[in-house]
């Protein structure tokens, strides 16, 4: 895990605000998209032509190596979006062609630590994924170039850095998970009930030797912990989970996940955005779900789709009740502690074909 020592008490969390008007509607929200100033820019250009000098590397980066007035300003400013209001925002300036994909690693690191600290994202103990094409056969599907319906993943706040677009596809969906709970409250309150109980989760073989491949308790969709309501959903694995148990998914239990896929996928709710290269998505993670149509590559796969993928704990960490994390790691870190010897998740921990 990489490290910064950087804490932001003055900026606590609570609960988060969606906008009014969210689904389709986000796309020509002025909070949005906010572009970067031409002083962070030329910031950023100093930060990394100094980071380039000294042979940093995202392994040894810090957060003070990007630290000036306009950068750490405009970061403090995302995370009280991401910790207080809609929990969504797109960054964009960064003009990705006058810079490598390896100076882009950096600034992105730089620019995350001020947020938290980067936890490892699978076994295999990558702190900066990589969001490309890489192994058909792995249950992750965020090496595959098929679509990912919406979820979250395991850390509170999620980072995705466009390096590199697709030939057509690949756009990102985004849906709040507040605005979700509201309508399925109006809507079914006695669904509501099913998916605060929650489920198990298969932990796809990426669990702690000591820690059983399925968890022993449930994962609540929705839970409210200090006033902070958050969500955590991820169906292939609940399915794969019963799967392995050997139970039907049925009954309420299967109506509710049906009724919140429903409702998450509604025009009001969710939304479509096509990340341009340098654009930045800053996710809280348990307040927004997200998801990635399916997409075509180049044959050439070193030109195809690329994406940077930061999953950050921050500090102080969000109020969450113990059972939304997944994997119960030794120091209680967020994400999934490395593991030697053990893969990323295979293709039997899927339920989709590849």
């Amino acid at each position: 895990m990489l490290k910064t020592d950087s804490k932001n008490p003055d900026i606590a969390w609570s609960q988060g605000q969606f906008p009014t008007g969210w689904g389709a509607e986000m796309r020509g929200d002025k909070k949005l998209v906010q572009p970067f100033s031409r002083e962070f820019l030329n910031d950023l250009s100093s930060c990394i032509k100094s980071a380039k000098a000294r042979d940093l590397t995202t392994e040894t980066i810090t957060r003070e190596d990007f630290s000036t007035p306009a950068i750490d300003a405009t970061m403090q400013g995302l995370l009280r979006e991401l910790r207080r209001g809609s929990g969504l925002i797109i960054s964009r300036g960064i003009d990705a062609t006058a810079y490598t994909p390896e100076d882009m690693e950096i600034i992105y690191m730089g620019l995350g630590l001020h947020l938290g600290n980067a936890v490892s994202q699978s076994s295999f103990g990558d702190i900066l994924g990589h969001v490309a094409v890489r192994d058909k056969n792995s249950s992750r599907g965020y090496t595959s170039d098929r679509q990912l319906d919406l979820h979250t993943d395991s850390a509170e706040i999620i980072c995705l850095m466009c390096v590199r677009k697709s030939l057509s596809g690949g756009e990102s969906v985004f849906a709040s998970s507040l605005k979700i709970r509201d309508v399925i409250a109006r809507e079914r309150p006695d669904l509501l009930q099913v998916l605060e109980a929650g489920y198990p989760y298969h932990r796809r073989g990426e669990e702690h030797p000591e820690s059983e491949p399925i968890t022993p308790y449930k994962i609540p969709v929705f839970s409210e912990k200090n006033g902070v309501i958050s969500c955590r959903y991820v169906r292939e694995i609940i399915e794969v989970a019963y799967r392995d148990l050997g139970r039907d998914l049925a009954g309420l239990e299967q109506e509710a996940l049906d009724y919140f896929d429903e409702v998450a996928n509604r025009p009001e709710i969710a939304f479509d955005f096509q990340l341009e290269p340098g654009d930045i998505a800053w996710m809280n993670n348990y307040q927004i779900l997200h998801a990635r149509r399916s997409f075509v590559n180049p044959d050439d796969l070193a030109h195809g789709r690329l994406l940077y993928r930061l999953w950050l704990q921050d500090f102080p960490s969000r109020p969450m009740a113990k059972e939304m994390l997944v994997y119960q790691n030794p120091q209680g870190r967020q994400g999934i502690d490395p593991q030697k010897n053990r893969p990323a998740g295979l293709a039997k921990y899927s339920t989709k074909n590849h």
